[in-house]
């Protein structure tokens, strides 16, 4: 599993539209279907169900998503702190508690 899976899962969730999402991630559909089938291998878990052209999360898939997206999110904030220098004095008070032990 790499951060690429997992931004395109992401992005391959929300519309629950293949289609759309390789459209959204300017790749193209097959490509955007095996690297979904590889990440369900790799977990060893079905994240989706494929009736007809279209997809719908599994309960996993679901579950998995949530997690994902928490992901993204304190990826985003521990940029951002790294970023801008006014984020290391006003972080989040967690995070201040973690820097002072």
């Amino acid at each position: 599993m790499d951060f690429l899976q997992l931004r395109y899962f992401q992005v391959a969730a929300r519309p629950e539209d293949i289609t759309h999402a390789a459209e959204e991630l300017h790749i193209v559909q097959p490509s955007l279907s095996k690297t979904m089938a590889r990440l369900e291998k790799s977990l060893d878990v079905p994240l989706f169900e494929r009736p007809g052209r279209r997809i719908r999360l599994k309960q996993f898939g679901k579950a998995f998503l949530k997690q994902v997206e928490q992901s993204f999110h304190e990826l985003g904030e521990g940029q951002r702190e790294l970023t801008d220098p006014a984020g290391l004095e006003h972080g989040s008070s967690t995070r201040k508690n973690e820097r002072n032990g």
